[in-house]
Order: structure tokens, then sequence, then C-alpha cells
């Protein structure tokens, strides 16, 4: 029974991933989008193109959408004066016209946040938001790289900036709730105001928000003729997320078939050590007048069952074990993935059946 359990552990597990790997993907994309219908760019970067000249193609459609966010997305090393690295995305948009649009969840902030207009957590001042911020630009993080880092409102990091080959530093002037932005269990995220990148007009990335979904194609057909090279998709890239899992699931496909066929030989093995040790029982059977039939279908029908229910504990065991997977290593999803009653009827049929065919 613990052999069956444990297969079947394994395989609801297994057939599971696929799961992780599209809320991993998801959340990744959506954490920026927020809802946006449209993406023109990459969710992680990618080519440039010009800040105005996408303004441009929107602006026929300007009573059809309800706001866009601009972003210049880019991989980076950030340190600490003094401390340790980490690798990071940052991502620059109008600060001041991100904040009073989107509801950050701040934790901790620098004092000159008293003085703003809404309570707390609507937008900056007028002006440049980097004036209220200390010596350098803002920037905003999440509480997991904060205590990553040892990071608190005030302090100065440096993020490096390959496209002109050095570190800009940035003052920590909020830290804020592993949700919305920073919510990607894949990447850390900082966010700042464009000034910080010097970008010169340059963008990759444009989350649209419409009024009405049915505009969607006709948008979606309009900017592909206007940029060409540039990826237009879905707001959360559902579709790319959509291959990217189906990919995976292939591959992973191939690897329960060698899992399989490797439990069905530890579960053989099993088999003949029970079936050795079984050997006086059939006597016993003999015995009580049953007959070589009766005795094979008692024998059956106790794997039958010994096997049901020890597959039935190791889905269950399954279940336990990707919980636990996921409050580790990515706690963000734990109410976001959830689990198909048809995996563990997989995981245990594929159990039982093993042990039948051996």
């Amino acid at each position: 029974m613990l052999v069956v359990a444990l297969s079947s552990a394994m395989l609801f597990f297994a057939l599971s991933l696929s799961n992780f790997f599209y809320a991993i993907n998801i959340a990744d994309a959506n954490r920026v989008a927020q809802g946006a219908d449209i993406l023109l760019g990459g969710n992680n970067g990618g080519e440039t193109f010009s800040k105005t000249r996408a303004e441009l193609a929107l602006r026929p459609y300007e009573n059809d959408i309800d706001y866009a966010d601009y972003f210049v997305k880019m991989p980076s090393i950030v340190r600490v004066p003094g401390g340790i690295n980490n690798a990071a995305l940052v991502e620059a948009t109008d600060l001041e016209q991100y904040l009073k649009k989107h509801e950050l969840k701040f934790i901790k902030y620098s004092e000159y946040i008293e003085r703003l207009d809404t309570t707390h957590i609507g937008g900056v001042p007028d002006g440049d938001a980097a004036a209220y911020s200390g010596a350098y630009y803002p920037a905003i993080i999440g509480r997991r790289f904060s205590e990553k880092m040892g990071l608190i409102p005030g302090d100065t990091i440096e993020t490096y900036l390959a496209q002109y080959g050095y570190f800009a530093k940035l003052t920590v002037f909020a830290i804020c709730e592993d949700t919305d932005i920073f919510a990607s269990p894949a990447s850390i995220t900082i966010l700042t105001d464009f000034n910080t990148v010097g970008n010169q007009g340059n963008i990759n990335a444009v989350y649209i928000h419409l009024k009405d979904g049915s505009k969607y194609d006709e948008v979606t057909a309009s900017l592909t003729e206007a940029f060409p090279s540039i990826s237009v998709t879905e707001g959360d890239n559902r579709t790319r997320v959509g291959e990217i899992v189906r990919n995976n699931t292939l591959l992973l496909t191939v690897g329960i078939i060698f899992v399989s066929i490797a439990l069905a030989f530890i579960i053989f093995t099993a088999y003949l050590t029970v079936a050795d040790r079984r050997v006086k029982d059939l006597a016993v059977f003999k015995t009580a007048g049953a007959t070589p039939l009766q005795t094979t279908l008692i024998l059956l029908f106790e794997v039958l069952i010994t096997s049901l229910i020890g597959a039935i504990i190791g889905a269950i065991g399954g279940r336990l074990l990707a919980a636990v997977a996921l409050k580790v290593y990515i706690p963000s999803l734990v109410n976001i993935i959830t689990f198909p009653f048809y995996k563990y009827l997989l995981a245990v049929l594929i159990s039982v059946f093993l042990l039948a065919a051996v």
C-alpha cells in the first residue's frame, strides 16, 4: 500500500505542475496589466519604440480608451552600497500619473508622503515626483525585496542601466505588499519614474484599458498595422502564456511516462516480495476448499482494494505536498491555483493500473 500511495502522490504532484506553470506565468503577466485589454510591446521588456508614436496611434480611439499605462522595462542588477546584489526588473513609468490611477498597498513610506493631498496612498503632489523623495529619484519596492535586502524608506539603492553602462542611484520612498505590480513570484520589481532611466521618450510596453471590449479587434488591428515589428496581444498575454504551458506540459508528459515506468518496476519488485510471503496463505485457502480460480480472485480483490485505498491516500498526500510547496515557494498563488477533481482521479487510476499491469 505504501508503494502505491507514494506513486499516486508523485503522479498527482506531477499532473498538477501544469497548474503551477500557468498560474506563475499568468500572475506575472497580469500583475502589471491589472485588467488591461491590450498589451503593445513586451511584458518583461524588449524592443523599444516611441511613446509619442504610440500616443498618436491611440488618438483615434481616445473615446474608446479608459486609460493607458506606458512603461519602459529593463532587467537589471540592483545593489545596496556596501551590501548585496540582486537581479531585478526595473519598471519605469510616469510615476505621478501611475499612482493616481493605481492604489498601491503601502506598508511603509517616506515622511514626505504625509504631505500628499490624498490619504497616503493616492497620487503624488503636482510637479516632479523626485523632488519629494530626497536626493535621487524615487523607487517603490515590494515587501519580499525589502526584507531580502534589508531596506527601509529613505535608503539608497543603485540599479545598473545596461544601455548607459552605469549604476543609477534611487531613494526608496515606499514599500508595498507583494500584490498588484509587486505580485510576481518570478522576479523582483522596482517601480520608478521615467526620469530615473533617461529613456528619452522611448518605451517598450503599453497597457491599454478599453471602455468597451467590443473595440478590441479594431484597436489591435490598428496597432498591428502601426507597429508591425512590435507584439500586440491581450493585456495579460494569455495566448503566449498558454503556449508556454503547453510546451512545458508536453515535456512534463514525457517525464510522467518515465516516472510511471520506474514506479511500475518498483511496484513489481514490491509485489514479488509480498507474493513470496503469501505462499503459506495459498495453502490455507486450498485447505479451506477454495478452488484455484477462487484463490486467484481473492488475491486479486485484496490487491485491488489495497491499491485503491493506497492510491486515494497518495492522491490526498500529493495535494498536501502541493499545498506545502505553494506555501513555501510561491505563497502569493496559494489562493489562485486550483486542483481539478480529474487530476485526483487520474493519479488514482494510473497507480491502480500500474499495479494491475504488473
